[in-house]
Order: C-alpha cells, then structure tokens, then sequence
C-alpha cells in the first residue's frame, strides 16, 4: 500500500511511503499531484507544521516492560516482575495510528516479543498499513523465531554488545542464544530486515571491529553505536560513559571498518562521520534530532490506566522511577487507555514539547555555530543536563532550560579539533 505525504520542506515535502516494504521516497510535486489522483482520501496525509510532521512517522511503542534481562544499563529498569499492556488497547492505538498514517511502529518493551500477543498485535499493525519494526534483545521463544522466518519485510533490530565474552558481561549468558537465533533466521529467511544495536562504552568499545564482522556476517543493513545515557539502572554503570574523545575516536575507527567490511554503520550522533554514515530512512533530523518533531514514545502507566507520550527512550520520562518533578518536564501528555484519539491532541499540543521542539533550548554555543543546523542537530536534551544540579523543589522546567542553554554538547566534534 502506498500513502502520500506532504510536509513543509524540512520533513521532506513531497514523498510517499510504501507500508509493506518501509521504502519513503521523496516525489518532484508534480509526481506527488500525479499521484495524488490516483490514492484514496484516507491514504492522503497533509503537514503545516514549521515543528513537527502533521503526525509522528514512527512511535517506539513500550508493549510491555518485562525482559528476560538485567541490564545495568537498561534507561527503562524493565524486569521480569513487570506487566504488558493489555491487548486490547494495543489493537485500538495500532487502528488508530494507521487512520492518522503514521508510517512505522517500532514494538518495543521490556522486551516486546515477551507481550502474549505479540504476534497478534504485529499483525494488527501491518492490517491497518503500518509498517513494524521491533526493538529486540534477541532472545525469542520457538514461536516467535518460527513468526519472524516467515516476514519477509519486517524490520529486526537486535542489540548485541560486542564478543561472546564483552556481550555476557553486560547482558549476561545470551550471547550465544541471540547468535544461534540468528543464524536460524537468515538461514530460513534471507530478506529479512536486520540492524545489530550497540551501547557504545568503555566495557566495549575495543570490540567494534566484531561489530563490524557481525554486520557483515548477518548481512545486516547497518550496525548503530549509541553512547551511553545517564538514565542507567546500576548508576555506577555511568562510570564506563566514553568522553567526547573517545567516542570520536570510536566512529572514526568504525568508519575504517565499514570500508574494510563493506558494511553500513550509524550513530546518534552522527557528525563526526555523517559523510559515512547511513541515516534513517524516515526521520529527516535537519534542524534538530526527531524526538517530539518526527517521532515520539508511546508508553503506560498500567495502575492509573493512563499511556503517556514522551520524545525520547533516553531522557527521565522512560524511567518510572525517576523523581517525578524530573519525569515531569520530559512528559508531553498522558491519555486515558479508552480515550486513545488523546494521543493526536498531546502531538499537536505545541508547548507540551517545548524542550524538543523549541530550538531556544538549544545550547547557546551550538545555536551560534555555524554547523548548526546542517551538519550537526545540535546538544542533545537527554546529554546535556546535570540531574544532580537541580532542586527538585523549585521550577524545574526553568532550571533545565536555563542548563540546556548553558551546557554544550557532550560530544561536540567542534571542541574536539574536528
């Protein structure tokens, strides 16, 4: 099924997106009017935006908070004790999301293929034109693995950490589970879409060149490095976060290994090499990354009933334990589980996502670059603030805009002789 798009043009004006496949393409205006003739009203979508997209393009939506894992650096503290979100709110939030048109649910969690309708809730996805993708730690049950031999076009992305040895000691004893899941997949189905993700740390960061040979191996159509974020499980985890340098340093080594591999790679930050890099196929990130501006999380609140829209996995807003004046100012808006049309009043509710959409949080010293906007989205909300610095009993919104002001980015490759 292919739907129409038209955006101001740094969402990408003219395009049109092909459900089953995930494929956007950018269309000359007279192609798009062409088109245009020819497509039902209902797959006709239309922007005005100078902020956001007429409606977000993906959600990264939180099924379920339970995981067959303990990481210390899980940003979401997901457990086994944790629930799913019930099944029927699901299916009405993925008929909704397919009448606005969003373009791809990212299944997420926890650990999504551990929601007892999993399968039934990526099907009611791609029934209401949806594209989907899922966020995995690659451990699957026998029904699940025998599920994904037969999706031709879904989207698999699997987090590995690096060797046997580096992989179990962050996500203990499950490294050969996901590379033998793995090996049966590709060998039953070679189309399959595949991307490996990495935490990128000190505990890893010498094994990247395994990356890289993974991606190869698996034919996967890229490997992406994610730095840390603060929002750990374990804080002293945070004691393993790379420095500015030493993250440059990684992405510049992974660039050598994509040329020796023949393999594509990204980062979330991505102009140290974005000459080098393969970007995301639905997200422009021009003027600013896409949190809240292209794409949001859906998660829940399962006692008070309630999903709550946040921009990004990373910032306070994903962690249910976070002190609640910090959560807060992260929070776009909550919804009753039977008023699921709330979703699309929080997205145009413009102040709600002030720290992401309004580019006045921006750091001073990257709004006054001038790689930015272009080359570089600029500092990153969920990197550049001290939580430890904020009194939690006065405004909080305030005391972060005044730091997201004053802080620079983390990584800036500027101040780091690029």
């Amino acid at each position: 099924m292919i739907r129409l798009y038209s955006e101001k043009p740094e969402f990408g004006g003219y395009m049109a997106f092909d459900t089953v496949t995930g494929s956007l393409t950018t269309l000359a205006e007279e192609e798009f009017r062409a088109l245009e003739k020819q497509t039902p009203p209902n797959h006709r979508f239309y922007g005005s935006s100078d902020t956001h997209t007429a409606f977000f393009r993906r959600a990264y939506f939180q099924i379920t908070r339970r995981c067959n894992l303990l990481c210390d650096h899980c940003f979401i503290k997901a457990d086994a004790s944790q629930g799913d979100l019930d099944t029927q709110v699901v299916l009405d939030i993925a008929r909704y999301l397919g009448e606005m048109g969003m373009m791809e649910a990212r299944l997420s969690g926890g650990e999504p293929t551990l929601h007892r309708d999993f399968i039934k809730i990526a099907e009611t996805f791609k029934e209401n034109h949806v594209y989907v993708s899922v966020g995995t730690n690659g451990l699957w049950s026998p029904q699940v693995l025998e599920y994904f031999k037969a999706q031709r076009h879904m989207w698999l992305v699997v987090s590995i950490e690096g060797s046997e040895k580096t992989h179990d000691g962050i996500r203990p004893r499950s490294y050969r589970a996901i590379i033998n899941n793995l090996e049966a997949l590709r060998e039953a189905n070679p189309d399959i879409r595949l991307r490996i993700n990495t935490v990128l740390c000190r505990k890893n960061v010498h094994d990247i060149e395994h990356m890289a040979k993974l991606t190869k191996h698996f034919d996967a159509e890229s490997v992406v490095l994610i730095p840390l974020r603060a929002q750990v499980r374990t804080r002293s985890y945070l004691d393993n976060m790379l420095s500015g340098r030493e993250f440059r340093d990684a992405i510049l080594q992974m660039a050598e290994y994509k040329e020796k591999y023949g393999i594509n790679f990204s980062t979330t930050v991505k102009h140290y090499a974005r000459e080098h890099i393969v970007m995301d196929k639905l997200f422009t990130k021009t003027s600013s990354c896409a949190a809240g501006r292209e794409g949001t999380n859906i998660d829940f609140d399962a006692a008070r009933q309630k999903l709550i829209l946040y921009g990004c996995s990373y910032c306070p807003a994903s962690d249910p334990l976070a002190p609640p004046a910090l959560r807060t100012p992260f929070i776009a808006g909550e919804t009753p589980y039977d008023d699921i049309e709330g979703i699309g009043r929080i997205w145009e509710d413009e102040a709600s996502w002030a720290i992401f959409r309004d580019l006045s949080h921006k750091a001073d010293d990257c709004r006054s670059c001038p790689h930015f906007p272009g080359r570089c989205e600029g500092s990153c909300p969920t990197l550049n603030f001290d939580a430890s610095a904020l009194d939690l009993s006065a405004d909080v919104a305030a005391q972060l805009k005044e730091q997201l002001r004053s802080n620079g980015e983390w990584y800036c490759y500027r101040d780091l002789d690029m």
